[in-house]
């Protein structure tokens, strides 16, 4: 399953979804939308890329001058974002009826990932620009809200709230918007197999921080997997109980870690053992006696081989023992 990124190779937000030159009555009225405006590099027309493959739902506004050109896009496939694992749309507004990539894709069409969808246009406003609104699940067109303004009707999301920031594709971050955007997760750490011997703790949920020095202020070195870790050191601090691993520092609350302490072996009590060892000595010592008597004994043997059948009488002296054994035709 991949994440879901912000489709452009410079993040510029030059209006925000609190912005009060037009989109604050979008997020305060009823239903409401939270719209950006992305210009990219200023001065140009930058373009919009398809992060994953998407959908063309619709598509309005092309030779209609009281309609704004708009393009409704959803994601063929559940992606991952900040807040939600899901189908995600998004629109984008402003781009020009004479963009060279917008004609390609009709209603319906797929856009393949990586594919540029449109570039910034000026349809309906004054520069270059791109107004993004994006949200959960399906949407494919506009209603009027309560303070006037048409919003998208659907399942809107502040876009930092959909979107990561891929900094391999993302290159420049020019203005945030005073947005908190959140790079797409890096993961660390490779779990070990239980072992007894030592104390261990189990990672139980996803985004678990790893830090360079126990406090939440510290150095994020990424995600911890989950699973089986050694721990060697336990801090209290912040309102947490923080854990040396091998790979930094993590934090527990009571419910993102199972504790598997070392089990402490039961001693060996040495106490009888002088007592036993002779014990066993002295019947060692009777053993070897009783196998010296029956190699002499051995020694004295006679044997009596009889010639033919009949009765055989033998005349045993006190201390004397006859052995016999009868062999088969």
């Amino acid at each position: 399953m991949e994440y879901f990124t912000f489709p452009m190779e410079t993040l510029n937000v030059t209006q925000s979804y609190t912005g009060t030159y037009s989109h604050l009555e979008h997020t305060t009225g009823t239903p409401k939308d939270y719209p950006i405006d992305v210009a990219g590099i200023d001065g140009n027309r930058s373009a919009v890329f398809a992060r994953v493959p998407l959908k063309v739902i619709a598509k309005r506004g092309v030779g209609n001058g009281s309609v704004t050109n708009t393009i409704w896009l959803e994601t063929v496939d559940k992606v991952i974002t900040p807040k939600f694992t899901d189908y995600v749309f998004m629109t984008l507004t402003h781009w020009n009826d004479s963009d060279e990539m917008i004609g390609k894709w009709g209603v319906g069409s797929t856009i393949p990932e990586g594919s540029i969808i449109c570039y910034e246009g000026t349809d309906g406003a004054t520069s270059n620009h791109i107004h993004l609104v994006c949200g959960r699940g399906h949407a494919s067109t506009w209603v009027e809200n309560s303070k006037g303004k048409w919003v998208i009707k659907g399942d809107s999301y502040p876009p930092e709230e959909v979107m990561y920031i891929d900094p391999s594709f993302t290159t420049t971050i020019k203005n945030r918007g005073g947005l908190a955007w959140e790079n797409i997760p890096k993961y660390i750490g490779s779990p070990v197999k239980k072992d007894v011997s030592v104390d261990q703790l189990e990672v139980l949920v996803s985004k678990l921080n790893v830090r360079k020095e126990p406090t939440k202020k510290a150095e994020s070195l990424g995600y911890i997997n989950l699973g089986i870790y050694n721990y060697t050191e336990i801090i209290d601090n912040e309102g947490y109980r923080w854990y040396k691993i091998p790979y930094g520092y993590i934090a527990d609350d009571g419910t993102y870690l199972i504790l598997y302490p070392k089990e402490e072996k039961t001693p060996i009590d040495n106490s009888n053992l002088e007592e036993e060892n002779k014990k066993l000595k002295e019947e060692l010592k009777q053993k070897e006696e009783e196998i010296e008597e029956l190699k002499e004994a051995l020694q004295n043997y006679k044997t009596f081989t009889p010639v033919e059948d009949g009765y055989y009488y033998f005349a045993l002296t006190t201390n004397e023992t006859l052995y016999y054994q009868i062999k088969e035709n």
